[in-house]
């Protein structure tokens, strides 16, 4: 029952026809007469984000609010009503799963039409089976539509959904159309990363920390982090020296890495001296620190540099991947919204480009086709602004560095990139 919140005999009779046609057509409409259908709190989920854009907040940006709008407004809700699912109770235990089959079987009809059921210009007039990534990512939305639902007492148990790993196949595609990071996207996304480890939301801060440090690297390294970076051992870091740079007309000290990394997609060995080697040192301190209570974390040669000091396991591609998509990048406003995780390894040799190095030395570096150095990442360069790719500048190396190495000598230096 619906209170009429009034005294008036007159006006109570009037606002009760009211209230029921109001009912009826709900009931017509969605099959049922709660207030709490699925549509009206997928309704009231959107104005939560278009609130929190319209103010600014965080969350609140427009690719955000346009992906939430698409994935619970638009396809959710149909999906729901394919299948007759009216009240969020009654949401199943294998939605994942029929969802799934939903998207790829009907799933494209909802794309193309309009709230009447028109054809939209431009869209899909037959089926197309969208990606693994893009159905996993509309998952991701789901889910935490699910978590808003559980917060207000609405669903009794979290959606689950598959890993990431096991639904969405490894592409390791050096012409990938990831792009690199902008500049300003960059501090954006590591700036979100800082806020993120300073949250209180039950994740162990320690990992947080390592999870952030293997973006770092990543993008100083520009390496392929799942088949490389995530399977690197201390071994493989050979060294360090220092290198004066110019940054904003300032000479300033950078630490150069020389890491030695196992190429998968070549199956060889591969050398390089690599910037911000400062970001390896500070993780192999945060670990011999971490170690007085746990010994096990102390850093060894043979021993993965990414392990989890929680549970003692080598980090994995779900904690890297699913903490960038689902908690970094939705707490910041970029510039541009396909950026992957291999955006990191893009990002890394466009910004080295940038700043001078030699596309050949790059290659070696990072085990790149030089067809694809030339033609992509040089191109990449070119269309970037001037000024606005970079504000540092390499000079010549420092007279008297030396290389100090982590474990062993790291023996003769090459030319940085």
């Amino acid at each position: 029952m619906r209170s009429l919140k009034t005294e008036d005999k007159e006006l109570t009779k009037k606002n009760a026809y009211d209230t029921f046609a109001e009912v009826l057509n709900q009931s017509n409409t969605t099959g049922t007469t709660s207030p709490k259908n699925i549509e009206r709190l997928s309704r009231k989920y959107i104005d939560i984000y278009e609130l929190k854009h319209k103010n600014g907040e965080k969350g609140g940006s427009l690719p955000n609010l346009n992906r939430i709008r698409n994935v619970i407004g638009k396809l959710f809700h149909a999906f729901c009503d394919f299948k007759s699912y009216k009240k969020s109770r009654g949401l199943p235990n294998n939605l994942a799963s029929l969802c799934i089959e939903w998207r790829r079987d009907e799933g494209w009809l909802s794309t193309g039409i309009d709230k009447k059921g028109n054809h939209i210009n431009g869209a899909n007039t037959k089926k197309v089976i969208p990606s693994e990534d893009t159905i996993f990512n509309e998952l991701q939305s789901i889910r935490k539509f699910g978590d808003y639902l559980i917060e207000n007492n609405l669903l009794n148990q979290r959606i689950k959904i598959p890993t990431r790993t096991s639904f969405v196949p490894a592409r390791d595609d050096d012409e990938s159309a990831s792009p690199p990071f902008t500049p300003s996207d960059y501090k954006k996304i590591t700036a979100a990363y800082r806020r993120w480890i300073k949250k209180n939301d039950g994740y162990d801060k320690r990992t947080k920390i390592v999870i952030y440090q293997f973006f770092l690297i990543s993008t100083s390294v520009g390496w392929r982090y799942t088949s490389e970076g995530l399977k690197m051992k201390w071994s493989g870091i050979n060294g360090f020296r220092d290198e004066i740079h110019k940054i904003k007309g300032e000479e300033v000290t950078c630490t150069i890495s020389k890491i030695k990394i196992r190429d998968t997609k070549r199956n060889k060995i591969r050398n390089g001296e690599f910037v911000n080697g400062h970001h390896i040192k500070e993780l192999k301190q945060m670990y011999e620190d971490w170690s007085h209570e746990n010994p096990n974390l102390k850093p060894k040669p043979d021993q993965p540099m990414f392990v989890d000091p929680k549970t003692g396991k080598q980090i994995s591609k779900a904690q890297i991947y699913d903490t960038f998509k689902e908690k970094i990048l939705p707490d910041c406003n970029l510039d541009r919204e396909d950026y992957t995780y291999y955006s990191t390894r893009k990002y890394m040799i466009s910004t080295r480009i940038a700043e001078g190095a030699d596309p050949t030395v790059l290659c070696q570096f990072t085990g790149h086709d030089e067809r694809v150095m030339l033609q992509h990442y040089v191109r990449i360069n070119e269309e970037q602004a001037a000024g606005k790719a970079t504000v540092m500048t390499y000079s010549d190396r420092s007279k008297g560095s030396k290389w100090s190495p982590l474990w062993e000598a790291a023996g003769s230096s090459e030319q940085s990139a």
